[in-house]
């Protein structure tokens, strides 16, 4: 059971400028079939001691202590954490971010045929700097993985801040701040995984007939502070109490 790619690839200057204008650049290979199922039997062996979204209203972690927050699965599972911390993709991290990075959150979405995820910008990368990674892990491709609009991290402004919008509608008000604004479906199969700015507009279709599953990682600089959104309901009300677990990256 092994990554498969490897570990000394880093990014060109093209693909580092390219990544700045457009806010996401990728896919890479990263992981095999073996190690994918390693990673969705532990996740599936431990997924009850976390604390879900869609258990309460709530998403920050339960107070009493019982359960973890949901995307702390980079400090609680073995494969996920050899995951986020695989020197291909942090030497990647590194250049793009420019200084030493942390994992502060991982973790493993669902999207069922015909599920959506609506537009939106990464609200903890709209209160602190980050980057984040799609890994595709089961039945990942360009039919059931992310669609964005390049550039679109540069605006300052989120789509949930633009209320309930058809895509049409969204993609009207994308082309007032860049008339050449344009929807980008990304190609990511499984193991592949793409990097993109937490503060691009994304979101998610699975137009397929098969049920995707992928990993979603978030990083950023050491010198931020970073918490856990009390909940995901706008206006956020941050509370400096709510820390999540991070892992601090060695330099590469």
């Amino acid at each position: 059971m092994n990554f498969i790619t490897n570990p000394t690839m880093s990014l060109t200057v093209d693909e580092c400028k390219r990544f700045e204008k457009q806010g996401w650049i990728g896919p890479f290979s990263l992981i095999d079939d073996n190690f994918i199922n390693a990673t969705l039997d532990e996740f599936h062996l431990r997924k009850s001691e976390f604390y879900w979204p869609n258990v309460k209203d709530e998403y920050a972690y339960d107070k009493s202590g019982k359960l973890l927050w949901f995307k702390s699965l980079h400090c609680h599972l073995s494969r996920v954490s050899e995951i986020v911390t695989h020197p291909k993709l942090i030497k990647m991290l590194t250049v793009l971010h420019g200084k030493r990075i942390m994992a502060w959150g991982a973790t493993i979405t669902t999207r069922h045929p015909g599920q959506a995820h609506r537009w939106h910008g990464d609200i903890e990368h709209y209160k602190w700097t980050g980057l984040s990674v799609f890994l595709g892990l089961r039945n990942a491709s360009s039919m059931a993985c992310m669609k964005v609009i390049p550039g679109s991290q540069n605006w300052g402004v989120t789509p949930q801040e633009l209320g309930e919008l058809s895509e049409p509608e969204l993609l009207a008000k994308a082309q007032q701040f860049d008339p050449e604004a344009s929807i980008v479906q990304i190609p990511c199969d499984e193991g592949d995984y793409f990097i993109f700015s937490g503060r691009l507009w994304h979101a998610s279709e699975n137009t397929s007939q098969k049920t995707r599953t992928a990993l979603i990682a978030q990083y950023s600089g050491t010198d931020e502070i970073v918490l856990i959104p009390p909940s995901y309901r706008t206006p956020i009300c941050w509370d400096d109490m709510l820390r999540p677990e991070c892992i601090i990256i060695d330099e590469i």
